[in-house]
């Protein structure tokens, strides 16, 4: 079960970085975070696309902690499976909720200049 899981885990690493790679070099449309539509009206595509490259570094950081997660699932006693795994994946949601945070402060303030 931790290899099935363990492969899971990093082929949805490789998924963040790449989607999210295109989402900031713009090869995504920039009403998007990661393919999927959020931009609000109002919302410049500048506001858009600086609130896109703030959020970057957060999803390299949750692809490299989902990538930690898989190893540690496949050195983690079975016994402790189901625990490892909702830890990492806790740990992981944090560090997405902090990333959509400061990409929602960065398009707000430059929303707001631009008003």
């Amino acid at each position: 079960m931790a290899t099935g899981a363990a492969i899971l885990l990093v082929i949805w690493a490789i998924a963040v970085v790449v989607m999210s790679t295109l989402g900031v070099t713009g090869k995504v449309k920039t009403t998007t975070v990661n393919g999927m539509r959020r931009r609000r009206p109002g919302e410049s595509d500048a506001a858009w696309r600086a609130g896109l490259r703030a959020l970057y570094p957060f999803t390299i950081a949750s692809a490299l902690a989902l990538v930690g997660l898989a190893i540690a699932l496949m050195l983690t006693p079975s016994s402790w499976f189901y625990a490892v795994l909702l830890g990492g994946l806790a740990v992981v949601l944090a560090i997405v909720l902090v990333g959509i945070a400061a990409m929602n402060s960065v398009i707000r303030r430059m929303s707001e200049a631009r008003a």
